[in-house]
Formats: C-alpha cells, sequence, structure tokens
C-alpha cells in the first residue's frame, strides 16, 4: 500500500509504501530494497518513513510475551503501545521508569530514539531502563541483545537504523501514586526559572518550567514553575484511557496561532495556571500531558511547526539566553510554546540526547522568518557548546549535527560497518548523511 505520509510537524511529506505484517513468518520476507522500521508514525522528524522506503508497521505485534513481578520485569513486542502497557502494569501498582508525553507510542519507538519523559535527574532515557532486546536485520537474520553488546548500544538511541526491533525486555518500577499535587510558582524571567528548577531538583517529584516568549520584542519569559510530588487517589481509575486520535496528516485549513493570537493564548494559559496553585492532577494527565490535546498540533495549518530542543550546560544558560533573545528580537519570530527542564545524571554518547544541564524547547509555525531564526540559532548552539536533539528538530542539517554531537563519525561509521549496504534507511538518514 502506497499512501502519503508526514512527520509530526508536517514538515516533510513524502508517499512511500507501508507493509503491515500481522504475523512473525511474515517478518522472514521483508521486502527487498530499502526498509523503515514504524511504530506509531509519530515522530517529529520522519524517523519512520522515506519516499524510497518501504516502511514496515509492526502495530499488530503488540502482546505481552513474559512477566515476572518479583524482578519487576517484562517482556512485550515492540510495537505495544505505552497506554496499552500501562493498563496491564498500573493495577498491579508498577510502571515504566521513563514515559515520553503521549499514549500511542511504542516500546520499539521510544527504544530507537531513547526517549526522556518528565524527571530525567531520577529515571534518566528510556534505554536505561532496557535490559534485552531482539533485533531483526535482513541480512543478519534474528539475534538477541543484552546491554553489554556493542549492537544494543548503536540500537538503543539508534534511530531505528540498525534493524526492526521486535522485543524488548524492560525493567519496572513501583507505582509512586495515582495522581499528584502540582504547584504553580510565578516567575519574572526564565533565569529565574533556571535558579528554581536547580533548587527543586532533589525535593520534588517532578518539576519543569514554562514561559511565555511570543511577544518577540516585549518580553523576557515571564511564566511559571510547576513542581510536583506524588499521591495515592483510592478514586483514581486505570481503565479510562480514551483512545488517541493524533494524526500527523490532520490540520486546520488554516493556522489558529499567528502573531495576533498567541500572545493571548499565552497570557490565558499563564494566567489558567497561575490561578489555581496547587492542582491535583490524575496520573494519565502526569503520564501524558498530550493527551486529550491533539488540536495544538492542528492549530498550526498545513505548514505546521519546528520543535527546537538543546541541552545546554546550567553555567553557560544565563549568558545564552540573553544572546538568544537578542536573536529572537532581531528575527521577530513569536515561539508558541517554551519549556525548561532539568537534565542530571545521564551521559551524552553516540546521538543520543542526554547528559547534564537544562533541556530547553521551543516550538515556533513553520514559516521563512522561523527557518532563518533557527538557522542563526544553529551557529550559536554550537558556540555555547549546546546539543539539539536530532529527534525533535526536523530541519537540523549533517553539518550541524556533527559540530553538536563529538561521536557523529564513530555512529556513522559503526552503522555502516554493520550494515554496509544500508538497508534501513529514513528520511531523517538521508538527511543527517547516515
Amino acid at each position: 500500500m502506497t499512501s502519503r505520509t508526514a512527520s509530526l510537524d508536517r514538515h516533510l511529506s513524502e508517499s512511500c509504501r507501508i507493509e503491515k505484517p500481522d504475523r512473525y513468518q511474515e517478518l522472514d520476507h521483508l521486502p527487498d530494497g530499502p526498509i523503515a522500521a514504524r511504530g506509531a508514525g509519530l515522530s517529529y522528524v520522519a524517523a519512520s518513513f522515506e519516499s524510497h522506503a518501504t516502511s514496515v508497521c509492526l502495530g499488530a505485534f503488540d502482546r505481552i510475551l513474559a512477566f515476572d513481578p518479583t524482578v519487576r520485569s517484562i517482556t512485550v513486542e515492540a510495537g505495544i503501545s505505552l497506554g496499552k502497557l500501562h493498563r496491564f502494569l498500573a493495577p498491579l501498582g508498577l510502571c515504566l521508569p521513563v514515559q515520553p508525553g503521549y499514549p500511542a507510542l511504542t516500546v520499539g519507538g521510544c527504544v530507537a530514539a531513547d526517549v526522556h519523559g518528565k524527571n530525567h535527574g531520577r529515571e534518566g532515557t528510556f534505554g536505561r531502563h532496557v535490559t534485552g532486546l531482539k533485533l531483526l536485520h535482513p541480512d543478519h537474520g534474528m539475534v538477541a541483545l543484552a546491554p553489554c553488546d556493542d549492537l544494543f548500544t548503536l540500537t538503543v538511541g539508534g534511530l531505528g537504523l540498525t534493524g526492526i526491533i521486535v522485543t524488548a525486555t524492560l525493567s519496572l518500577i513501583p507505582l509512586a501514586g495515582t495522581a499528584m499535587i502540582m504547584v504553580h510558582s510565578a516567575v519574572a524571567t526564565i533565569e529565574d526559572g533556571a535558579v528554581a528548577l536547580a533548587q527543586l531538583a532533589d525535593t520534588s517529584d517532578m518539576a519543569y518550567g514554562w514561559f511565555d516568549f511570543s511577544t518577540p520584542n516585549h518580553q523576557d519569559g515571564a511564566g511559571f514553575i510547576t513542581s510536583a510530588r506524588w499521591i495515592t487517589d483510592q478514586t483514581a481509575r486505570t481503565d479510562d484511557l480514551k483512545a488517541p486520535s493524533l494524526d500527523p496528516a490532520q490540520a486546520l485549513p488554516l493556522p489558529a496561532f499567528n502573531r495576533l493570537t498567541m500572545p493571548v493564548i499565552n497570557h490565558l494559559y499563564r494566567w489558567s495556571n497561575l490561578r489555581q496553585t496547587k492542582v491535583r492532577t490524575p496520573l494519565q494527565a502526569v503520564l501524558w500531558p498530550a493527551l486529550g490535546r491533539e488540536n495544538y498540533f492542528k492549530f498550526y495549518g498545513p505548514d505546521g511547526f519546528i520543535e527546537s530542543q538543546i541541552l545546554m550546560q546550567r553555567d553557560k544558560f544565563a549568558e545564552y539566553i540573553k544572546a538568544w533573545r537578542l536573536c529572537q528580537i532581531k528575527h521577530g519570530v513569536p515561539v508558541m510554546l517554551t519549556t525548561l527542564k532539568a537534565f542530571t545524571g545521564g551521559k551524552q554518547s553516540l546521538l543520543r540526547y542526554d547528559g547534564a544541564g537544562l533541556s530547553f524547547t521551543i516550538d515556533v509555525a513553520n514559516t521563512l522568518s522561523s527557518l532563518a531564526f533557527l538557522a542563526e540559532l544553529d551557529g550559536l548552539n554550537v558556540e555555547f557548546g549546546a546539543v539539539s536533539s536530532v529527534m525533535k528538530d526536523s530541519r537540523l542539517s549533517m553539518a550541524t549535527v556533527r559540530a553538536q554531537y563529538g561521536d557523529y563519525d564513530t555512529f556513522r561509521e559503526r552503522l555502516r560497518t554493520y550494515d554496509p549496504s544500508r538497508r534501513f534507511v529514513t528520511a531523517l538518514s538521508r538527511r543527517l548523511d547516515l
């Protein structure tokens, strides 16, 4: 089946062939030519399709294969969604240590992207909790991998380019609560927010910041810091997870986010959060903040948006944000969404978005002025030693990634040594010359 496929940000759309095997014997006969492994199809950066490749969708491979509550371990097929896994684990008082922001995402996609969740300081990235994999490559067959294997380290955070992740064994942790008490505290600037996040690192179960840069010439990033702690709510339910409906191809015919509406929306959002400084938030809203807010992605219109996410050293952030603000004012680009999280204890390697510092994320409409703004930021990020997430920014160039990631050449060489014929190809790998 050939269909038009888009990245989540709608920055890229291509026609490609999609196959949906539903039994293991079909995986023994993968199509000839380039292949792309596909999970939920919700990648920001077109990591699951390419115009000349066949996308092999693992959605039918979504079973739980083994579960050991005594050692808190579970083995699943890689196509299982986070939501389905949650429905099984939550009644048992268990959960995945790392949960990215949407329940339709698959375990295989989380491994390939080595995603992070809400509290990197305590949880790290998804790959830290993977204890085993089964990987299928048409030239190498099915292989079982352990964390000590070189191919395991190449696959976790390997962007889906080493083969099809068929199964994964994951470590679990006790579910800390069934709801959270979230406290919103106003901050006048993003620099104040960075200081507040550092102070909350050891005293809260979760902390992040939101800031308003929707009016380029008149703002210093006033916003709020959210700190949260787990509670147990006996009335909480685990069976009311509504079916996800996020479709990258869906958009309004005209953008609802523009220079006039962005400041109003941001003002109302800040006011609504600070109006109630302490809020009880159910578990599912904590785990998946994008659930129920799918219209956010549609409101950018047919041209979509660009998300830029960088990891910056703490001691350089105040100086960096001053230079960043000058760049924003120069280009006059309104930012619809700005968030800040603390990363601690991680280690950057290969092309994984990991390490210690502040994770700074912005969403901007996909316009010519935004592209010029982000292009200048690429140079600024290299100058300040920041690392951009290759799984979030769909217009990053190979030159920028190579300048930011010291292991770029190592990753590329190891990948091509393992797969010299480059059977696994995506629009992302093509752009980054992997």
